[in-house]
């Protein structure tokens, strides 16, 4: 129930999640940044498809 009513406040409110994106052949620079503490946002990674 609180994840449910916390996405509603989220929609409601137009918060918004902050990615950083990398294709899946990135994977080693976003993990590098994700370890070293250079992430400042969500990592993502992308496929092709």
């Amino acid at each position: 129930m609180d994840s449910q009513e916390t996405l509603k406040f989220s929609v409601l409110s137009g918060v918004r999640t902050m990615n950083e994106v990398f294709p899946l052949e990135g994977v080693a620079e976003a993990y590098e940044r994700m370890i070293s503490g250079k992430a400042r946002s969500r990592i993502v990674l992308t496929t092709g498809g």
